[in-house]
């Protein structure tokens, strides 16, 4: 069992000439965070700007060096948030002279990057989001996502990420897993999401503060309109219209069938759509000591009144000075 008592912190500047500070002693504060529908982690650190070998440490710590923080349990190290620092900021206040850092993961470009991307007929999941990570030159971690093929499809000026990620949602429509996308120690990695093997459990009276529950019903989807790709004179045939909880109203998405996407297999899209969107959406929202080694996409296991089951983290914030983290979590059958 982890003693969450006994981890303690270390966070570490390296320099564009490789050099490392270990920075933990003048840390006034330190945090990393995920955040729903974005792939980088941003990390936030503030420092007090004291004198190192006669130069104050804002004068080391420059846009484009790189922030480690890692946690130590029973004598083994982990990495677990890594930023490019691209926010420097010192501040004076009376006899206060501080400089915070704010910086992004290797996937951040892909975040801020804009392109157009077009995936011919039969190119897999894979190969696609390889190809991108090449040509914006990240290194690749583990990929354990989707090999399916797709329909001929054109991204026009969309970020990055967002092609990612629609990639692998269309994958998920078809059948696949669902999955996420992280970096681990400057790679991209593509996991199944809730696929740790290592599960924290956390329980009312215990090791769990802050529980909020909510269910919504505004967002849902209850009807899909399947239609053709669009002809020379602009119109789009209805070829299906699959319905789900209509009770709650009529809220409509389309779904345009490819050329090369078959009718059955568009109408099974429309159905995982449903599946996935044609639900009310329960949300919690849990306060913890914090677990530094807990990332997005994880799951983990709530004992309480409000909620005793399997929940996937949607977004995540760790506070290393609090030593606390704050959890959105979607409910997850395991």
């Amino acid at each position: 069992m982890l003693d969450i008592s006994k981890i303690s912190y270390k966070v570490y500047l390296i320099r564009e000439n490789g050099e490392q500070l270990n920075l933990t002693d003048i840390v006034t504060d330190a945090s990393w965070q995920e955040n729903e529908g974005e792939i980088a982690m941003r990390v936030s650190v503030s420092l007090a700007n004291i004198f190192y070998h006669g130069k104050r440490i804002s004068s080391l710590t420059k846009p484009n060096c790189c922030i480690v923080i890692t946690a130590e349990n029973e004598g083994k190290s982990t990495e677990v948030a890594r930023a490019k620092i691209t926010e420097w900021s010192p501040q004076i206040s009376g006899e206060n002279n501080v400089i915070r850092l704010e910086g992004y993961d290797e996937l951040y470009d892909l975040q801020s990057s804009q392109d157009n991307r077009y995936i011919s007929s039969g190119v897999t999941t894979k190969a696609a989001i390889l190809s991108i990570c090449k040509d914006w030159g990240i290194p690749i971690g583990t990929y354990n996502g989707p090999a399916n093929k797709n329909a001929k499809t054109i991204f026009k000026n969309e970020f990055l990420s967002d092609i990612i990620l629609e990639l692998l949602a269309n994958a998920h429509k078809h059948g696949a897993k669902k999955c996420i996308v992280r970096a681990i120690k400057g790679k991209i990695s593509v996991l199944p999401r809730a696929g740790n093997t290592t599960v924290y459990v956390f329980e009312e009276g215990l090791n769990l503060g802050t529980v909020n529950y909510k269910i919504s019903t505004g967002q849902m989807v209850t009807v899909v309109k399947v239609v053709a790709t669009e002809t020379k004179n602009k119109r789009q045939k209805v070829e299906a219209i699959v319905k789900g909880k209509t009770q709650y109203g009529k809220r409509q998405r389309i779904y345009v069938r490819q050329h090369d996407d078959s009718l059955a297999s568009a109408k099974s899209a429309a159905k995982q759509i449903l599946s996935e969107e044609g639900q009310p959406i329960e949300t919690l929202s849990v306060q913890a000591p914090d677990v530094p080694f807990i990332r997005r996409g994880d799951k983990v296991k709530l004992s309480c009144w409000i909620y005793t089951g399997y929940a996937v983290i949607e977004s995540i914030q760790h506070d290393v000075k609090g030593r606390s983290m704050t959890m959105k979590l979607s409910k997850f059958k395991a």
